[in-house]
């Protein structure tokens, strides 16, 4: 499944509950913190599963995960990333 795609399905119950928002986005870099740390562990393979998805749907969300499993990235955290740069990159990249 894409990851742009999930992403986009997540909406909060309350989209003026400001409180909620930030709750939810917590809950979903978490998430998504949990899934690169899958895919880290398993290495190699989880390099090749995400390259493989980008094969597949040449998406941002994709090319997201890609970058963040390179070797250069394994310090960084999503809660830690700034996102004009991340969105910066991604436009010149996909």
């Amino acid at each position: 499944m894409q990851y742009d795609a999930v992403l986009q399905e997540q909406t909060p119950e309350n989209p003026d509950d400001r409180e909620a928002q930030e709750e939810e986005i917590t809950r979903l870099m978490e998430r998504l913190e949990a899934h690169l740390d899958g895919l880290r562990i398993a290495g190699a393979e989880g390099l090749v599963m995400a390259e493989d998805r980008l094969a597949e749907f040449p998406e941002r969300g994709e090319l997201f995960v890609v970058r963040m499993l390179q070797p250069s990235a394994k310090d960084m955290h999503v809660a830690g990333l700034e996102v004009d740069k991340v969105r910066a990159y991604l436009e010149r990249h996909v």
